[in-house]
């Protein structure tokens, strides 16, 4: 009988627990009947619905965590990258794989899934850095007590290349139109018909206050140079 029992060093157990982890999440990734094909999409874009829609609802409340353009382009890119992964790349890796394809076909069969990936995680950056149009939801977080007699103003904005210009839709219930941006503020408007123009280059959001005569803030929009048709868009 052995005086000593050989125990586990616990950087070992995290090990084996890492590596058969991954060894799980790649038998789930390349696990292709019809049944898993649907669940697996299915989850990816709830996920990334979910994700999406969070990321745009913080940023309406925080307009400084820019790093949340990332994970709204995370989200954003999943839903239709998910379904494209599991119902054409997974597939069509798989077969290429059986074939015993060599050459550039080879290569593909090899290294596909890294390929997607690295496809997949190119646009999250690219559209992180760039936010366009359709990716952008306004949750338009207003501050009003709810006793305003007037309907709230809209704000209407539009982009001609670099130049964003904006106007309220009426005069009527504020005094002036305060915009700043996470640095601080931009520009004050004190007249009718209160528009202001803000340099979109310099800019990925910004946020407009509708202050009263005695200083209240009555409403608040917090707008996304990303979300603004430019004039060739918009025709």
């Amino acid at each position: 009988m052995p005086d000593s029992q050989h125990v586990p060093s616990r950087p070992g157990i995290v090990r084996r627990t890492a590596r058969q982890a991954w060894r799980n999440l790649l038998n789930v990734y390349y696990t292709n009947t019809t049944v898993w094909r649907y669940l697996k999409s299915g989850a990816l874009v709830w996920f990334g619905l979910m994700l999406w829609a969070f990321s745009n609802l913080l940023l309406s409340y925080r307009p400084d965590l820019t790093v949340m353009y990332y994970t709204m382009a995370y989200g954003f890119v999943l839903i239709l990258w998910g379904p494209l992964t599991h119902f054409v790349v997974v597939p069509l890796v798989i077969r290429l794989r059986r074939s015993g394809a060599t050459g550039v076909t080879g290569t593909i069969a090899r290294h596909g899934s890294k390929i997607n990936l690295a496809v997949f995680f190119a646009l999250v950056i690219l559209l992180g850095a760039m936010p366009f149009g359709p990716m952008v939801l306004d949750f338009q977080p207003s501050s009003t007590d709810g006793t305003q007699s007037v309907a709230p103003p809209e704000l209407e904005c539009s982009k001609t290349d670099e130049l964003v210009t904006c106007s309220i839709s009426h005069e009527e219930g504020y005094d002036r139109v305060v915009v700043s941006d996470a640095d601080g503020e931009i520009t004050t408007v004190d007249e009718p018909p209160y528009e202001f123009e803000i340099d979109a280059a310099g800019h990925d959001q910004f946020v407009v206050e509708l202050v009263d005569e005695d200083g209240e803030m009555v409403d608040r929009r917090v707008k996304r140079i990303g979300s603004i048709p430019s004039e060739s868009e918009s025709g």
